[in-house]
């Protein structure tokens, strides 16, 4: 696997932002990144929020339950299709993981683990591994 290869194109993408690689084994690639939300989003995941609740669930249900779920899903549809098409490219496997955002976030943080194709891996044992 060339490493700068699959940073320069994780750079590069549009959904992606502010890649950060963490040390780890020479055969896998671990990587931080964020997606950030634009204005559009924002205000759909507000507008799915309300619509869902007319008023009659509490803020802290407003953004557990509907509001920070959607931008999650968001966020993790886009980072999928770019890892994806990724991994197709360039022959790798991959697994990523999204950590949920706060209230005011306008972004989500991923780590992404990246090595060879056909090399079986536990992104939580990677993880573990580096006191993630």
């Amino acid at each position: 696997m060339n490493k700068s290869v699959v940073l320069g194109q994780l750079k590069q993408s549009d959904v992606i932002n502010d890649v950060e690689e963490i040390e780890y084994k020479p055969e896998f690639l671990v990587v931080r990144f964020f997606y950030k939300f634009d204005e559009d989003e924002l205000e759909a995941a507000r507008d799915y929020a309300d619509s869902e609740t007319d008023g009659k669930v509490d803020e802290k249900s407003w953004y557990d339950d509907f509001y920070i779920p959607y931008l999650t899903d968001i966020s993790v549809d886009e980072v999928r299709d770019t890892i994806e098409d990724m991994v197709e490219e360039l022959n790798l496997a991959a697994e990523y993981i999204s950590y949920e955002p706060e209230r005011d976030d306008t972004a989500i943080e991923l780590i992404a683990v990246f090595t060879d194709d056909g090399r079986e891996f536990d992104i939580d044992q990677v993880l573990d591994s580096i006191s993630i």
